[in-house]
């Protein structure tokens, strides 16, 4: 497909769908989905992956309905293998999807000692904290990193290890 300027800066960018109809979306009716929302904020240089969003399902949570979105904000051009830096970024929308506020929760820097991020997953508990996951380099190892947020993806703790690993197929050298 082609794609305008006017829709959003740059080549790649997170959007999300909504419907308030899921039977006929279900069904295939493509009336049932709302225009889709740019969430992630792009220009020229920026370009949004390894994303995934989250809906607080909680009815005890005081966040419930609250939407999150997760991404590798990718920023620039890589010159080098160890020069892309890539934060990982939280969206999150208080009604419904129309609106999202963004917050970095992770440094940007890519280089040969604390290495890049992606790969982000999110969920929340029964009482609305949300949990932020993803991959990034650690000290020269792969890590498992976390990010908190007890206000609904107002304010987040300070990012912290939670995990060393192996990705599956290389063998640990130590």
């Amino acid at each position: 497909a082609e794609r305008s300027e006017q829709t959003f800066k740059g080549f790649e960018a997170i959007a999300v769908s909504r419907t308030d109809n899921p039977r006929a979306a279900a069904a295939g009716d493509a009336s049932a989905w709302m225009d889709p929302v740019v969430i992630s904020r792009q220009n020229a240089a920026l370009f949004s992956d390894h994303e995934q969003v989250w809906a607080d399902n909680a009815a005890s949570s005081p966040f419930f309905g609250n939407a999150y979105s997760c991404y590798a904000a990718f920023r620039g051009q890589e010159k080098s293998p160890n020069a892309l830096p890539a934060p990982i970024v939280v969206a999150r929308s208080t009604d419904g999807g129309d609106t999202w506020t963004q917050r970095q929760v992770s440094q940007a820097t890519n280089n040969l000692t604390g290495s890049g991020r992606q790969d982000c997953w999110l969920r929340t508990d029964s009482n609305g904290v949300l949990y932020v996951f993803w991959q990034g380099g650690f000290r020269f190892q792969n890590a498992i990193f976390m990010v908190r947020s007890v206000d609904g993806g107002a304010t987040f703790e300070r990012p912290r290890v939670v995990s060393l690993y192996t990705p599956a197929g290389l063998v640990d050298p130590v």
